[in-house]
C-alpha cells in the first residue's frame, strides 16, 4: 500500500492513508481489511479526522470530507494557502491549521463553510477542538499550540458565531 501518510482511529475501526493515495480501513480487533478506496482528491492527504457516522475529513491543500466506507466525496472545504498540518473535529464543527498559518479556522459541516477564523501571534503546530456544551447553547473548546509553544485555548459558540480567548500560556 505504500508509506502510511496519516490515519484515525473511527470507533471501531482505523482509517490509514497512504503516500500513494489509497485509504484502507481495517476491523481494530481482527486487522481484517474491511474497506479500500483511492482518495477523492488530487491533492497528498496530510492529515485525517473522524467526524462520525462513517465521515472523515481528508486534509491537503484544501478539505475534503469523505464516507470512510466507500471514499465517495460529500463536501470540500477551501481556505488554506499552504498544505494543512493539524485537523480536529467534534461532531458538526471542525478547526484546522495549515503550514506557517497563524490562523485557526473553524468549519461547520452543516454550512459547508468557514464559520471563525482565530489569529494568533505566531504559526500554529496543532489544533484540538471538543465540544463542551450546555443544554442552552451549543458550544466548542477549540485549543491551538503555537511553534513558540504559546498554548491558547479558545471558546466558540455556535449562537454567537465567535470564538473567544478563553486561556493562553506563554511558551
Amino acid at each position: 500500500h505504500g508509506a502510511i501518510s496519516s490515519m484515525v482511529g473511527m470507533e471501531k475501526n482505523v482509517l490509514v492513508m497512504t503516500g500513494s493515495g489509497r485509504a484502507v480501513v481495517l476491523d481494530s480487533r481482527s486487522g481484517n481489511e474491511l474497506a479500500q478506496w483511492a482518495s477523492p482528491t488530487k491533492f497528498k492527504v496530510s492529515k485525517v479526522a473522524w467526524l462520525g457516522d462513517g465521515r472523515v475529513l481528508l486534509g491537503g491543500s484544501s478539505i475534503v470530507m469523505v464516507d470512510s466506507t466507500t471514499g465517495a466525496r460529500l463536501g470540500k472545504w477551501i481556505g488554506h494557502a499552504t498544505p494543512v498540518i493539524s485537523l480536529s473535529s467534534s461532531e458538526q464543527y471542525f478547526c484546522s491549521a495549515a503550514t506557517g498559518d497563524r490562523t485557526v479556522a473553524v468549519w461547520s459541516t452543516r454550512k459547508k463553510a468557514s464559520v471563525a477564523h482565530i489569529s494568533l501571534n505566531h504559526p500554529v503546530a496543532v489544533v484540538s477542538m471538543a465540544r463542551v456544551s450546555s443544554a442552552a447553547e451549543e458550544r466548542y473548546q477549540v485549543v491551538a499550540v503555537t511553534l513558540s509553544g504559546d498554548i491558547h485555548v479558545f471558546k466558540y459558540s455556535s449562537g454567537s458565531g465567535q470564538a473567544v480567548e478563553w486561556a493562553r500560556s506563554d511558551g
